[in-house]
């Protein structure tokens, strides 16, 4: 989704990038659609969908990586 929306919602350049067939792309779309109950068409479908994405992308740079603690200060650096 999020390189569907970085492409200008252009499902042709979406394939090129993904190495799939436009019509795979087209049935991704059209599975999502089905899936959430929304349009893709819709503007306001896609400024949520990009709102979503980014508090995703957000969330996940914030959390530390597998088997690391984040650093506390009763233990600095992560360390205890």
């Amino acid at each position: 989704m999020r390189d569907y929306l970085e492409r200008g919602r252009h499902v042709r350049e979406v394939a090129r990038s993904a190495h799939v067939h436009v019509n795979t792309v087209r049935y991704r779309l059209r599975r999502f659609e089905e899936l959430t109950g929304t349009s893709l068409d819709a503007p306001d479908t896609a400024v949520e969908l990009s709102w979503a994405l980014a508090a995703r992308e957000l969330k996940t740079a914030g959390a530390p990586r597998r088997g690391t603690r984040r650093a506390s200060p009763s233990h600095p650096a992560g360390f205890q």
